[in-house]
């Protein structure tokens, strides 16, 4: 019987409200937030529980508790033995998502290593300063996730006493967490029943279902929340959900789908795999050029650290300057940030006045300050020219 038949009747309908998982109840508060705030589409696609586009899921249900018992048993023989996998921590779990967001898997697991021993509780990363989280986080990129994770514990260290609260929405209100990672956090720490909808688990549900609309819009992300929320079991969802993200890292591949070896491939309906999903086209890559200018004196050697940087805030790099037109540049370095393909040229320059966010560092602060990873290649060899270590003099 539907909920509102249920209440309507007026048996037992305050007993069986309280008996609402804590993981449906945005089912009920999303459409009164949506009148009530005259939500757009766009609120669509960041809503907790999304609506179903067209009203129809691809799969029967004996299908879709064919799918779910095979992924799981096939994630627990086949799953990668990743460090974040060995614990239902919260805290390591919520590390471990926020360092996967934009960031590879096998890119992550020597840093999440690294990260623990040095920030092993909420307590430990919410009393570190800032600028040595940023140095632990170093070469990881999108450096506002590092920002997000600190703020993050210490309102968990202020308002929840140092442990993560099994709440949805007071996890949702954490910095850094928003509707994909909610869900992974909460089904893997908690067992809540939340989908997670990342770019793995769009193309293995774009697949299964041959869904052939472009999966970027407002209407293809409603369809996907709605089909991965069908998806997803009451029993273990956070093995489910991890085991669809495997999926699609090891054998639903972007380009080379290993379909034969897929244990789900009798219930998919893919006709082209390797054409789905159906994305607009990409953002163009945009070139850039960063030149830079190595200013040493008395063993130190001058850096730039500006909270307010378009680029790399809050990081140590190295002082802008223009192109010397009649000399090579002293070290050359090829690097990519976000949409930009760039190169940053460095030239030996005389020594000058600090100006304002400049400071003369030591080899040893050199070593320690956090900096983006083309500053971090010039700087290890500006180091050694300070050591007097001959190779790294020009």
């Amino acid at each position: 019987m539907r909920l509102g038949h249920r209440l309507a009747s007026g048996r037992g309908g305050a007993r069986f409200a309280s008996q609402i998982k804590l993981a449906r109840r945005e089912e009920f508060i999303a459409p009164v937030a949506r009148l009530l705030l005259n939500m757009d589409d766009r609120f669509a696609v960041l809503s907790i529980m999304p609506e179903v586009e067209d009203g129809r899921v691809p799969w029967s249900a004996r299908e879709i508790e064919a799918i779910q018992g095979t992924l799981l048993r096939w994630f627990r023989s086949h799953a990668r033995d990743l460090p974040w996998r060995r614990t239902r921590d919260p805290y390591a779990v919520f590390v471990s998502e926020l360092m996967l967001q934009q960031t590879q898997a096998a890119t992550v697991a020597p840093y999440f290593g690294r990260w623990m021993e040095e920030f092993p509780s909420w307590e430990a990363l919410a009393e570190a300063p800032l600028e040595r989280v940023l140095r632990a986080w170093e070469g990881l990129g999108y450096y506002h996730r590092a920002r997000n994770l600190h703020r993050a514990a210490k309102e968990v260290c202020a308002k929840h006493g140092g442990r993560l609260p099994a709440d949805y929405y007071k996890v949702l209100a954490l910095p850094g967490v928003g509707r994909y990672t909610v869900g992974a956090i909460c089904s893997i720490a908690f067992g809540m029943r939340l989908p997670v909808l990342d770019g793995n688990v769009v193309r293995v549900l774009a697949r299964l279902a041959n869904y052939r609309e472009r999966v970027d819009t407002a209407p293809g992300q409603r369809q996907l929340w709605a089909w991965a929320e069908a998806m997803t079991p009451e029993k273990h969802p956070g093995d489910f959900n991890q085991s669809m993200m495997e999926l699609g890292a090891l054998v639903c591949a972007r380009n080379k789908p290993a379909c034969l070896l897929c244990p789900v491939r009798g219930f998919c309906r893919a006709e082209d795999p390797c054409s789905l999903p159906n994305k607009g086209r990409r953002i163009a890559t945009v070139p850039l050029c960063e030149d830079v200018e190595v200013v040493v004196r008395r063993g130190r050697v001058l850096m730039r650290c500006d909270p307010a940087a378009p680029r790399w805030p809050g990081l140590w790099q190295f002082p802008g300057t223009g192109a010397a037109a009649d000399a090579a540049p002293w070290h050359e370095e090829r690097f990519a940030h976000t949409r930009y393909r760039g190169r940053m040229r460095a030239w030996l320059r005389p020594a000058r006045k600090a100006a304002a966010h400049e400071r003369w560092l030591t080899a040893s602060e050199l070593a320690t300050a956090p900096m983006p990873a083309p500053h971090r290649k010039l700087a290890t060899r500006v180091e050694g020219m300070l050591l007097g270590d001959e190779a790294g003099r020009p």
